[in-house]
């Protein structure tokens, strides 16, 4: 299968269509030699539970005639191997239909295979992993959201508002990728302790993945992945803060960075125009000069970048986060109490991130508020990244100097 996260839904049509097909198989099996493999290639977390779920309770399967022997067969016949992709493929310039793909990644394909049903020569395929052992998916999961998903979301939006419109164009930037290297060694590396990993095994994710973002062939637009900043925020960067402070430390300056840099993404400046669609859609404010010599684009249907008039479309879920920022975005708005108290009030929808009863993580609202605010008063992004100096020397222990990068 291929399916995302729009096509895993109760009833969906691919969903229905896998139901029905799966029934075909149950009418016909009458020897049960061999069982059936499910193996989804896009990358939602433990999918095949989900699909699972889905096909047992869509409206096809309730309602075959032998719907009780169809379940029962399916529990019994059939495995929904839930898996985890890693690639990207981007497109040739100006020709969307000819792609452009990256090497081929050390986990392009990791399967969960706890019955060990599958061949073993699926093992032996380059980029490609099973995972016998229950939990090590997860694991899998956890290190390429926390490490790589979370080291490309705390650059695009920087990156977006500057005017540097592709991932690619951190090559060669003295501020950006040392940004990274100091985000990882000062506070993604304490998902250690969390995931009970030893920090050799994790290192080798985050080189990978610094390598991977350099790569002429990697690219993306910025503003591509810029989407859904709200719930990137949460999966990707917020468990490293609650990390670090299980681990006894406080968030860097880097991290703070991360997060107000994307809040200050998500904050509608001046007129909004198309707040009666659903769901809303805001306006930003670039950190670039207007440009009219660089062409307007749209990097999703709907939404567009205008680097003539400083602007760029955009949506984020539901549109409630942007709705509480927006009045920090109007003239004279952005007071120090007025961004503390957003952003607290902000930051507090996220699971498990309580300003109210957890003084450290009121003191990180206050911090995101304080570079939220600088953030706002027309200091841009990139600037303010230089003046938290990602060049300095990193101190570490001395029993880390081995495994660091």
């Amino acid at each position: 299968l291929g399916l995302t996260e729009a096509g895993i839904e109760h009833n969906g049509r691919s969903i229905l269509d896998l139901a029905e097909f799966l029934y075909a198989c149950f009418e016909v099996d009458r020897r049960e030699q061999h069982p059936i493999s499910i193996l989804n290639t896009d990358n939602v977390p433990f999918n095949g539970d989900a699909i699972r779920s889905h096909v047992c309770s869509c409206d096809f399967t309730q309602d075959a005639p032998r719907a009780q022997e169809f379940e029962t067969w399916l529990g019994k016949r059939v495995i929904f191997h839930n898996t985890m992709v890693d690639r990207i493929t981007s497109h040739r310039e100006g020709c969307p239909d000819i792609p452009r793909a990256e090497p081929l990644p050390a986990k392009a394909l990791v399967i969960e295979d706890l019955q060990s049903v599958l061949p073993q020569t699926f093992g032996s395929v380059p980029g490609v992993l099973v995972r016998s052992q229950p939990g090590q998916l997860a694991q899998d999961i956890a290190l390429k959201l926390r490490i790589a998903n979370g080291i490309h979301t705390a650059m695009v939006y920087a990156m977006a508002l500057e005017g540097l419109f592709k991932t690619d164009d951190c090559i060669g930037n003295k501020h950006i990728l040392p940004y990274l290297e100091q985000l990882f060694e000062r506070d993604i590396v304490h998902c250690c302790s969390e995931l009970q990993l030893p920090r050799l095994s994790v290192v080798p994710v985050f080189s990978e993945w610094m390598s991977r973002i350099q790569h002429r062939f990697f690219g993306l637009e910025c503003f591509f992945v810029c989407q859904n900043a709200t719930q990137k925020m949460g999966i990707r960067l917020i468990p490293s803060v609650r990390a670090t402070l299980a681990a006894g430390e406080v968030p860097s300056d880097f991290m703070i960075f991360a997060i107000a840099v994307i809040l200050r993404f998500l904050t509608p400046i001046g007129d909004q125009s198309r707040l009666g669609e659903s769901p809303p859609v805001f306006i930003g404010r670039l950190d670039a000069e207007p440009d009219e010599e660089t062409e307007d684009f749209s990097y999703v249907p709907g939404l567009f970048v205008s680097p003539s008039s400083g602007t760029y479309d955009f949506k984020d879920g539901d549109g409630i986060v942007p709705l509480l920022l927006r009045p920090l975005g109007r003239p004279g708005g952005c007071s120090a109490t007025a961004a503390t108290s957003i952003v607290g009030e902000v930051l507090s929808r996220q699971e498990g991130f309580d300003v109210r009863g957890v003084p450290a993580h009121a003191q990180i609202a206050e911090r995101v508020g304080t570079m939220l605010r600088r953030l706002l008063g027309n200091e841009p992004a990139l600037d303010l990244l230089a003046d938290l100096r990602p060049k300095q020397p990193l101190l570490l222990q001395e029993r880390h100097l081995e495994e660091a990068v």
